[in-house]
């Protein structure tokens, strides 16, 4: 069995021809590559990028999703396009992508395919990456856990445009959608270090929601919502607008109890304020939730990125040099607050991994489990996973 290997690649262009050209020139002519990771703006066209890579790559499973605004990658910060090439011949991998508005169904049905053409059962399932496109998540995430897949490291992120006009896709080997999900399966039967994490503080102020729809909170402590948090932000928000430039560095946290020794809180990033005082999210909300205001500094979300990686490698038990890729997955909520701070963000993981590639789309919704047993979809979250070739302990 060989040692797996990886590389990644980029391109500053947006037209398909030099977008792949580039992609490809990292890669030997005779490679054959077992999956690929890859992320385009909505500059690019990533379903034709997706196309032509299946063509000239049969037999490597690929999948993707739009970011926002740019790619990153150990080559830089703003690329129009990025991937994340993974060999050898030690593990198998299978994908598959759809569309439909019962995500549910589709999560399901997804990963049953998926396993069926990565030829392994759910037990053998040991990483799971998932896209989905906004409002579709936690129906992905349910339908992939009826898939029973108990040894999995489950990370994702959802489909990004530049503006939240919906220009958002995800790829896999069934196409691309701009209303669909894409999950892959492997069996990586190394060592991986994973990370899902927030990395904002809770402030005093908390309450419980008391009247919730999905997405929307009308009420918390039986005031309507937006009472309740222009009162802990101490400032009015602007109605009929999109808030999520104003509320990235205080949002709302799910508090979820302790795990791990530390209290475990899902990020909501507050959307919009309707006219009748209620609050639309990007994650769904439930009557009965604790909901609190969280905190973060322009600082703490710039160290992030390399700080989480560093967790994940210690929570593994691994060193830098064990580990042959990354794939983290950072919010564009958090990318648009730091501007051109993302510069220096994306310059800490390279200095965490150094020599490592990796690759960082900038997501509208981030996937991972910080609970045992579930999944979760959270905004303003971090996932991280490190592909090691350090033997697993048995």
């Amino acid at each position: 069995m060989s040692t797996p290997s990886a590389v990644s690649a980029a391109s500053s262009a947006t037209d398909v021809a030099t977008v792949v050209a580039d992609l490809l020139r990292s890669l030997p002519a005779d490679a054959h590559p077992v999956l690929c990771l890859l992320s385009c703006t909505v500059d690019v066209d990533i379903k034709a990028v997706g196309a032509a890579l299946m063509a000239r790559l049969p037999g490597t499973t690929i999948v993707g999703t739009t970011s926002c605004q740019r790619v990153a990658s150990d080559l830089g910060a703003s690329s129009k396009a990025a991937a994340l090439f993974v060999s050898g011949d030690g593990f198998k991998a299978g994908a598959a992508s759809g569309t439909g508005s019962d995500g549910a169904l589709l999560g399901r049905t997804l990963t049953a395919t998926a396993m069926t053409r990565a030829k392994l059962e759910a037990s053998a399932v040991r990483l799971v990456i998932v896209h989905a496109t906004p409002g579709l998540e936690e129906g992905v995430l349910k339908g992939l856990a009826s898939a029973n897949t108990p040894n999995a490291v489950v990370i994702g992120g959802s489909g990004a445009d530049n503006d939240l006009t919906g220009r958002w896709k995800i790829l896999g080997p069934d196409g691309a959608f701009g209303t669909g999900a894409a999950i892959l399966v492997c069996d990586w039967p190394w060592t991986m270090a994973v990370s899902y994490q927030g990395g904002y503080l809770a402030t005093e102020h908390e309450g419980h929601i008391t009247a919730a729809v999905s997405r929307c909170i009308v009420s918390i402590d039986h005031k309507p919502a937006v009472e309740v948090y222009e009162g802990w932000l101490g400032t009015k928000l602007p109605r009929g607008q999109s808030i999520l430039h104003e509320t990235a560095l205080r949002p709302f946290g799910l508090a979820y109890g302790v795990g791990g020794g530390l209290d475990v809180h899902v990020l909501v990033h507050p959307e919009r304020i309707n006219d009748d005082g209620s609050i639309n999210c990007f994650a769904e909300v439930m009557t009965g939730d604790r909901i609190l205001m969280m905190e973060a500094s322009t600082s703490s979300i710039i160290r992030r990125g390399g700080l989480v990686s560093r967790y994940a490698m210690q929570q593994a038990g691994v060193k830098v040099d064990d580990v042959i890729a990354g794939f983290l997955i950072y919010c564009a909520g958090c990318s648009t607050a730091l501007g051109d701070d993302v510069v220096p963000m994306t310059d800490g993981v390279k200095a965490m991994l150094p020599g490592v590639p990796f690759l960082m789309p900038f997501t509208y919704g981030e996937q991972g489990r910080l609970r045992r047993n579930r999944i979760d979809h959270g905004n303003l979250m971090l996932s991280a996973l490190l592909l090691t070739t350090k033997p697993q302990v048995r």
